[in-house]
């Protein structure tokens, strides 16, 4: 009521960037900037442990209440740490739990849960029952990265959205039952990701510039297709499968790139236009060329659209 500075601690050596409230009275979580965590009685002013993490600047910090001792801490580089308090040591990581830094880390109270949010538009939720403690991912919901490129609608009920974004994801989101929204699988790229210390997303194919879709053969072969930048294939995609093909729609010429993609209303065949003008087709169940629709060009310079009607 007075607005009276009541008690003023003393100097940390670096920037406090998150508190937490410990079950202990009086006990707090401070992160530092420095990567440095400390628990601080403040009561009486007093640091009690210390703990380092490596990869810099704490962004979260967090303390189960189910009697496990444990503390977990985040990161900007999108890892986490579980300290164990008892021993006073770090008990095990959970590396790339988020592809950016980690927003918020929160155990949920008496449960062995871990809820967690990133810069990377995902939250997810992890559960401690491997063993020695260790952490395994329970759910997750999560939207593109990066800024998306392309949006379709899906379906003849058009109750999903087809998507693909800056973050070289290709997506597909429910607009009636979340739980059904997805990432179309690129291929084993998280483990090659870990395996090679390279970031998930230069393993990725470049981002998409143009997308089309139909239902009708989803069940059969392929149903979607992508262009990508800089690319002169086309990559087909199973939205059954969640996941892409093994063979790209590659066209006999060498020095062109994708500009526009559409598939017929029957679903058996990809057309597609370049950046020389050329306009060709494909078979999506056998991935064979079918031709130029002009023996020439079909345009003096870069086909920008394509489009195909009920009647093919």
């Amino acid at each position: 009521r007075t607005l009276k500075l009541v008690h003023q601690f003393k100097p940390l050596g670096s920037a406090v960037t998150v508190l937490a409230q410990s079950p202990g009275i009086d006990i707090m979580g401070v992160g530092l900037k420095s990567g440095e965590i400390l628990l601080h009685n403040i009561k009486h002013d007093e640091t009690l442990m210390k703990f380092y993490q490596d990869w810099g600047c704490v962004t979260s910090l967090s303390f189960r209440s189910d009697e496990v001792p444990h503390m977990v801490s985040g990161s900007t580089e999108g890892h986490l740490a579980v300290w164990d308090l008892e021993r006073q040591e770090l008990n095990n990581t959970i590396h790339s739990a988020h592809h950016s830094t980690v927003a918020t880390a929160h155990y949920l109270a008496s449960q062995p849960l871990l809820f967690t949010a990133g810069a990377d538009n995902a939250i997810k939720i992890w559960i401690f029952d491997g063993p020695g403690g260790t952490a395994r991912l329970l759910r997750e919901r999560s939207g593109h990265r990066a800024p998306p490129t392309v949006a379709r609608f899906y379906g003849a009920a058009a109750e999903s959205v087809l998507s693909a974004g800056h973050d070289r994801s290709v997506r597909l989101f429910s607009a009636i039952k979340d739980e059904r929204s997805k990432e179309l699988s690129q291929g084993s790229v998280e483990s090659k990701s870990k395996k090679t210390n390279v970031r998930v997303e230069e393993l990725k194919l470049s981002p998409v510039t143009a997308l089309a879709a139909e239902e009708i053969r989803e069940r059969e072969w392929s149903n979607v297709i992508t262009a990508h930048a800089g690319s002169r294939d086309v990559r087909t995609w199973s939205t059954l499968r969640g996941a892409l093909s093994d063979k790209p729609l590659s066209p006999k010429l060498e020095t062109i790139i994708v500009t526009a993609v559409t598939i017929t209303v029957c679903g058996n065949i990809a057309i597609v236009g370049y950046n020389s003008g050329h306009l060709t087709a494909f078979n999506l169940q056998s991935g064979i060329n079918r031709g130029l629709f002009s023996k020439i060009r079909a345009h003096k310079g870069k086909i920008v659209g394509v489009a195909s009607d009920n009647i093919n």
